[in-house]
């Protein structure tokens, strides 16, 4: 009889770690859809800190690195439109450093950006790629 006791106890404990895995995975999987992880931006109000988030997120894997010094500014235009809002304007200015003076190196830009009433820029200073002293300054600036 103390066996069945014992063996009933360990089955219950078993159930309640079953039922809290259980509503583990369903809360997780319930956040994940309920909850995207894409942000929305409303009003301009959000602009500034967006286009710091954005270039930090874009410094993070080297991505920035790699599309500036490699010119893959097709790459740095589809991931930017992925990552903004379809309601916010986007423009990457990149400036390289030749003779003590930036000079604009490239310039990309969502078709409407020319439209902005409001913008705001954030920028982020490279200084080189591959072991290669190369300063670039990129800016974003975010518009709606």
């Amino acid at each position: 009889m103390h066996g069945r006791l014992a063996s009933r106890g360990q089955a219950r404990v078993f159930e309640a770690v079953v039922a809290c895995t259980l509503i583990l995975l369903t809360t997780s999987y319930a956040i994940y859809y309920l909850y995207p992880l894409s942000q929305t931006v409303s009003s301009c109000e959000g602009l500034p800190q967006l286009a710091e988030k954005v270039l930090l997120y874009l410094s993070q894997p080297g991505l920035l690195d790699r599309c500036v010094y490699l010119e893959d500014y097709e790459t740095l235009q589809q991931v930017l439109e992925q990552l903004l809002p379809s309601d916010i304007e986007y423009q990457v200015v990149v400036y390289r450093l030749a003779s003590d003076t930036w000079k604009p190196q490239a310039v990309i830009s969502s078709p409407l950006f020319h439209r902005c009433a409001t913008v705001y820029s954030s920028s982020t200073y490279l200084a080189g790629f591959n072991g290669t002293v190369d300063e670039r300054l990129v800016v974003l600036s975010l518009g709606s």
